[in-house]
């Protein structure tokens, strides 16, 4: 039988793994810890570091060094999504499109994690090329695939860029519902710098779009960067 100390202290054990850090959003901790050196299991989550705080040329390389030493798609599939997105972040969309169709294999696979990550992936580069309609008709069959694998930083992506194709698609007012609900989402599950991300585009987007009084707009904006 379990005490809440003990589920206390799984939480804390969860939370402290360098794949809870990549979802939360903390690339440079990610980084810090495996300057030295990783373990195989762990190169998707150090790619995912690499590829989303901007380094690249080395996410390139430690994923072309992962790849022939992986036998599990499931890990192949997230490491590529993570470059692929990085790719995307960078102005290198035909890269990250090449990337992105690695997976392709996998957007019907009868897994679901792996069917999240490849459709997800498709789903970011089409955003990024301006293809919204595509972008959207990958980013809920990702949303799908992540509730039926219960798996909640999937659920918490596809939210995310189901937001932005929203917004983007002129369906601002639902755009700002998902972003709302991809914040409490982030808050839910621990991922602090995910959480203020979303609360920082809302923000953006009620300047941009003068959703609400300009100096309300501009107070906000000033809370969120302090």
């Amino acid at each position: 039988m379990t005490t809440p100390a003990d589920d206390d202290d799984a939480r804390a054990t969860q939370r402290d793994t360098l794949e809870f850090l990549v979802f939360s959003g903390a690339y440079s901790e990610v980084l810090a810890r495996t300057a030295g050196g990783y373990a195989p299991t762990e190169a998707p989550a150090v790619i995912g570091a690499l590829a989303l705080s901007g380094r690249i040329e080395e996410a390139e390389s430690a994923f072309n060094a992962f790849l022939p030493t992986s036998e599990d798609e499931g890990d192949q599939a997230e490491a590529r999504f993570f470059l692929a997105a990085g790719l995307c972040h960078a102005g290198k969309s035909v890269l990250a499109l090449r990337r992105a169709r690695e997976s392709l294999s996998l957007v019907r696979a009868p897994e679901a994690r792996r069917r999240f990550w490849a459709c997800q992936g498709l789903a970011a580069v089409r955003f990024f090329d301006g293809r919204f309609r595509q972008a959207r008709r990958f980013a809920r069959r990702a949303l799908a695939a992540a509730v039926e694998a219960r798996f909640a930083y999937g659920h918490f992506l596809a939210l995310d860029l189901l937001a932005y194709v929203s917004v983007h698609t002129g369906d601002v007012f639902a755009g700002m519902r998902l972003l709302s609900q991809a914040e409490e989402l982030a808050m839910a599950l621990g991922y602090a710098e995910n959480a203020q991300n979303e609360r920082t585009a809302t923000h953006v987007f009620r300047l941009r779009l003068l959703l609400t009084e300009l100096a309300s707009a501009i107070a906000g904006v000033e809370a969120v960067v302090s």
